[in-house]
C-alpha cells in the first residue's frame, strides 16, 4: 500500500521536478562558477526524467523523431572526429563536459515543452532572469563595480567578458520583443517597454556591436513575421529612438558603435580575419573529419604555430565545426541548424511561437559570424531548447 502511493506520488511530482530542474539551470547560465549548481539541477531533472520513462513506462519522447534524426547524424559525425583526433583526452573531455550536457537538456526539454503553458512559463522566466541581470548590470555599472565594468569600460555584467553580457541580452531582448507586440493590456505594455529600453541600454553600456546589428536583424525578422498594429510598432519605434538617442549622447559609446558602417578603422575585425583564414588553412590538414572534437584543441593548435591569446577559438561557429569536425561535420550541423530553422518557418501562421523561434534562429545566425558562443558551452543549452521547441510541433 505504501510502495502504491509512492509510486503515485513520484509519477505525479516527476513533471514538475524536471521543469524546475530546467528553470534552474536557465537561471544559474550567466553566473562564471556555477556548474555544481547546474549539474546538479540538470541530474535531478534527467533523474526524474528516467524514473518516469523507465519505471512508469512512459514514453516522454515518443513522436519526435523528424528531428532526432538530424541530431543522430551531427552526433554521430562529432563521434567520427573525436575518435580520430589528433589529441584524444581533449577530445573526450570536449564530449563529456560539452556535446553530452547537451543532449541531456534536448531530451529533458523535449519531455518538459509539450504543451503551451510550460512553454509560456520558460518564455516568462527567462525574461524575468534577463531583467535581473540586466537590472543588476545597470547598477554596478551606475556604482562602478569592478566585477560588472572590464578597465576598458565595457559592461561585462556577471559574465566573464562584454560580448558574453551582449549576446545573453540579444537573446532575451527578443523573447520580450515578442511579448510586447502581443500584449493587449496597456499596463503590462508599459513594463514590457520598460523590459526592452533597459536591456537595450546595457547592450550598448556592453559596447558589444554584433549584439547589436544582431539585435536589430533579429527584432525586424520578427515584426516582419508576427502580426502587430501601428500603434504597438510607433510605441516600439519611440522607445528604440529615445534608448539609442541617450545611450548615443555619450560620445565614446557612439564612436564606438560608429564603426559598425567602417570595419576598416576597428582592429577586432582584421584579427579575425586572420583568425578565419589560419583556421581554414588549418582545416585543410583533415577536410573532411576534422582536427578533432573541442575547443581546447585549435588553442592548442594556435600555440603550436606561436599565435597570439586571441586564437582562444575561430571566432566563427561554422569555421569552429569545420576545423574540429570537418565537412562532414560542418554539413550536418548546418542540415541541422536550418532545418529547424525552416520548420519554424513552414508554421509560422500557425502558431504564435514559430515566428519568435525562427528570430532567435536568424539572431543566433548572425551571432554565429563572429563569436562561437552559441555553439557549446553555457549559451548553447539556448539553441538546443529552440531545437527541444521545434521537434515538440512537427509529429506529423
Amino acid at each position: 500500500m505504501q510502495s502504491s502511493r509512492l509510486s503515485h506520488d513520484l509519477k505525479l511530482w516527476a513533471p514538475y521536478v524536471m521543469e524546475i530542474s530546467m528553470l534552474g539551470y536557465l537561471f544559474l547560465i550567466p553566473l562564471e562558477h556555477a556548474s555544481l549548481g547546474k549539474n546538479l539541477f540538470l541530474g535531478s531533472g534527467i533523474l526524474a526524467w528516467g524514473l518516469e520513462h523507465y519505471f512508469f513506462k512512459k514514453d516522454g519522447l515518443s513522436g519526435h523523431r523528424i528531428l532526432d534524426k538530424y541530431i543522430l547524424i551531427y552526433i554521430v559525425a562529432i563521434l567520427i572526429s573525436a575518435y580520430f583526433s589528433k589529441d584524444l583526452l581533449i577530445s573526450t573531455r570536449a564530449l563529456r563536459g560539452d556535446i553530452s550536457k547537451l543532449l541531456l537538456v534536448y531530451i529533458l526539454a523535449v519531455r518538459v515543452y509539450r504543451e503551451p503553458a510550460p512553454i509560456r512559463r520558460l518564455f516568462y522566466t527567462l525574461v524575468a532572469f534577463s531583467a535581473i541581470v540586466t537590472v543588476y548590470s545597470i547598477t554596478g555599472y551606475l556604482l562602478h563595480w569592478p566585477s560588472v565594468v572590464m578597465p576598458e569600460g565595457q559592461v561585462k555584467g556577471p559574465f566573464g567578458y562584454f560580448n558574453a553580457c551582449g549576446h545573453y541580452l540579444a537573446y532575451h531582448f527578443l523573447i520580450a520583443l515578442a511579448f510586447f507586440i502581443r500584449e493587449e493590456h496597456n499596463k503590462l505594455k508599459y513594463l514590457w517597454s520598460v523590459i526592452l529600453s533597459l536591456q537595450l541600454v546595457l547592450i550598448l553600456l556592453s559596447q558589444s556591436r554584433t549584439a547589436l546589428v544582431a539585435v536589430i536583424i533579429g527584432a525586424v525578422s520578427l515584426l516582419l513575421l508576427q502580426p502587430h498594429n501601428r500603434k504597438t510598432l510607433a510605441t516600439l519605434s519611440l522607445i528604440i529612438l529615445i534608448t539609442l538617442g541617450l545611450g548615443f549622447s555619450n560620445g565614446t559609446l557612439f564612436n564606438r558603435f560608429l564603426t559598425i558602417l567602417d570595419p576598416a578603422t576597428y582592429k577586432e575585425v582584421s584579427n579575425r580575419t586572420v583568425i578565419w583564414r589560419d583556421t581554414i588553412k588549418w582545416s585543410q590538414d583533415r577536410p573532411w573529419i576534422g582536427n578533432g572534437y573541442g575547443v581546447d584543441l585549435f588553442s592548442k593548435t594556435a600555440q603550436f604555430y606561436s599565435k597570439p591569446k586571441n586564437y582562444v577559438h575561430a571566432h566563427n561557429t561554422f569555421l569552429e565545426i569545420l576545423f574540429e569536425s570537418g565537412i562532414i561535420g560542418l554539413s550536418t550541423y548546418l542540415i541541422l541548424f536550418f532545418r529547424a530553422a525552416w520548420y519554424s518557418y513552414r508554421l509560422r501562421s500557425r502558431t504564435a511561437i514559430h515566428p519568435l523561434l525562427l528570430s532567435l534562429f536568424i539572431l543566433i545566425f548572425f551571432l554565429s559570424l563572429t563569436e562561437t558562443i552559441f555553439l557549446t558551452g553555457r549559451f548553447g543549452v539556448f539553441l538546443w531548447v529552440l531545437f527541444a521547441l521545434v521537434a515538440q510541433k512537427h509529429t506529423d
